[in-house]
């Protein structure tokens, strides 16, 4: 099997002295791969966590490590956000997400355009409490996990929804939801309309409330905990004016 193309390099593991086995998010599918001479000084500032590459991938068949080689820099994220602690940590997080949360071998073509765009608006511009929360959502919604927070699922009511339901992701107005209300999620403001801005004294109910669909479908499934990096990206949001 021949690949060819660009790739977001989302882990790696140690091999051998100068061997790794690295994780590469493309358009085209999720995969690892054997880079030999990977720690080298030449290709250590290649194949960094969060670099976006092109290389190339030869191996026996598509469910094979094979050889990745030929790897050139197409953009160094962690170099562009340098100096901006939040964009670093939201990186580190990002990429120890996807790194739990992805498949081998499966195809997450719509998810992998939104995030190098994302990552690419973030070169020149701030990172958002909305923004990132967004992304969040969007990878729970492109793994099949998605909120539904449109309308009431029990009368179909898109007026006064108040909680979110921790068993279905989905929203359900104060009426039906208030004798359960020990039960459920107070929905913020921040989920009844797109493009809302959200108060920063929601900040962390928020970020609760997506921790726990993140742990229920991906993270608690997998025997892993939610990143460390998510928790400093909080903080960072809180500090933030």
């Amino acid at each position: 099997m021949f690949w060819q193309g660009e790739a977001l390099i989302i882990n790696k593991f140690k091999h051998s002295e100068s061997a790794l086995i690295i994780s590469f998010f493309a358009k085209e599918n999720l995969f690892s791969s054997y880079v030999k001479g990977a720690t080298s000084k030449k290709m250590q500032t290649i194949y960094q966590i969060g670099n976006l590459i092109h290389g190339t991938k030869k191996s026996r068949n598509e469910n094979s490590l094979g050889n990745f080689s030929n790897a050139e820099i197409i953009t160094n994220y962690n170099a562009k956000f340098i100096t901006n602690n939040k964009k670093i940590i939201a990186l580190k997080n990002i990429s120890d997400m996807l790194a739990v949360a992805l498949q081998i071998g499966m195809n997450y073509e719509n998810l992998y355009q939104y995030l190098i765009n994302y990552l690419n608006h973030l070169i020149n511009h701030e990172l958002s409490f909305e923004s990132y929360i967004n992304f969040e959502l969007k990878l729970l919604n492109d793994l099949g996990f998605g909120l539904d927070l449109k309308q009431c699922s029990v009368t179909g009511d898109n007026n006064n929804l108040f909680y979110i339901s921790p068993k279905t992701g989905h929203a359900i107005c104060q009426k039906i939801g208030a004798p359960y209300h020990e039960k459920l999620f107070i929905m913020p403001e921040f989920f009844k309309k797109e493009n809302q801005s959200a108060l920063k004294t929601d900040y962390n109910k928020i970020f609760k409330i997506n921790e726990y669909f993140l742990n229920k479908h991906i993270f608690a499934p997998n025997n892993k905990k939610i990143p460390f990096a998510r928790n400093l990206l909080l903080k960072e949001f809180a500090k933030s004016n």
